[in-house]
């Protein structure tokens, strides 16, 4: 028996397809049902947008707290014992680069003179184009590159743990908006989540009415 000819959809019917979320006759996956069509998009913007903003915020609001803890009540001193750490990341989407993502000193008689990390970094980008750029992924002493270069003045403040943050970086935090921004994202996406939930509970309340006619009918 000769196979029987489909011919494609066209583009019109293409579209029509997806705005109606696939192919009523396959039976679809429950993730395929909450991500297909226009609103399922609009689901999986939401959903960056929570993971976007909502990711990041605990660090951020963290990093802010500390430094208005530190500003208000932390000692400050010069330390000479400094070492950094030069990180290898890579970005989701692509692209990689190195970066200093850890900061430590030791201050004299804090912390038993063990290395305690310095918090809320400028994170700083190597650039291998730059003249002079010397550095080696993993533990090593400060540059003019990776900056935090001893002396270096820390404010410290001992609690339950021991807070440090460099008075450049406490002023960037205390006026920061990043803490702003990422709850911004964050609700935003849940709000965006939350109205693509309407159209389905209207769907089911309408069901729910159409079963109880259909009920009281018999």
């Amino acid at each position: 028996m000769a196979g029987r000819h489909v011919r494609p959809l066209t583009r019109g019917q293409r579209w029509r397809l997806w705005l109606s979320g696939g192919d009523p006759s396959r039976p679809k996956r429950r993730w395929e049902l909450w991500f297909s069509g226009p609103v399922g998009w609009l689901r999986i913007l939401a959903v960056s947008a929570i993971a976007l903003g909502l990711g990041s915020l605990p660090y951020d609001w963290a990093d802010q707290q500390r430094a208005i803890a530190l500003e208000s009540s932390g000692q400050t001193v010069t330390v000479s014992e400094v070492r950094v750490h030069v990180g290898h990341h890579f970005a989701r989407y692509g692209g990689d680069w190195d970066e200093v993502d850890r900061v430590q000193v030791r201050i004299p008689g804090v912390a038993d003179d063990a290395w305690v990390d310095v918090y809320g970094l400028n994170n700083l980008e190597m650039n291998p184009d730059v003249e002079g750029s010397l550095w080696h992924l993993g533990w090593q002493e400060p540059t003019g590159t990776t900056s935090y270069r001893p002396p270096l003045e820390v404010v410290y403040r001992v609690g339950r743990n021991v807070d440090v943050m460099t008075p450049g970086d406490i002023a960037r935090w205390t006026t920061s908006v990043d803490v702003d921004i990422s709850a911004g994202i964050g609700a935003t996406g849940l709000g965006l989540l939350a109205l693509t939930l309407v159209p389905a509970a209207w769907r089911r309340r309408d069901v729910c009415r159409t079963a109880q006619c259909a009920s009281r009918a018999r």
